[in-house]
């Protein structure tokens, strides 16, 4: 029984890790939600930080391609 919910909490994490990674607009809304439940300190500033949702530039994750350089085309 305590392995399986090892298994469980290491999987919840993975999950949750890759979500980010890939898609980090769809993971900021519990981000801020978990901020909201935490006391005021290091912690909540962490997870609001994460809550937030990166501005793209340029053409979808290259920044590069609204300089006058021509970028990363």
């Amino acid at each position: 029984m305590l392995q399986i919910s090892i298994v469980c909490v290491v999987l919840a994490f993975c999950v949750l890790y890759w979500a980010q990674r890939l898609t980090p607009g769809l993971t900021a809304p519990l981000w801020r939600g978990g901020a909201r439940l935490l006391p005021a300190g290091a912690w909540r500033q962490h997870c609001e930080q994460r809550g937030r949702v990166p501005a793209k530039g340029g053409c979808g994750q290259c920044n590069g391609c609204d300089r006058s350089s021509g970028g990363c085309h």
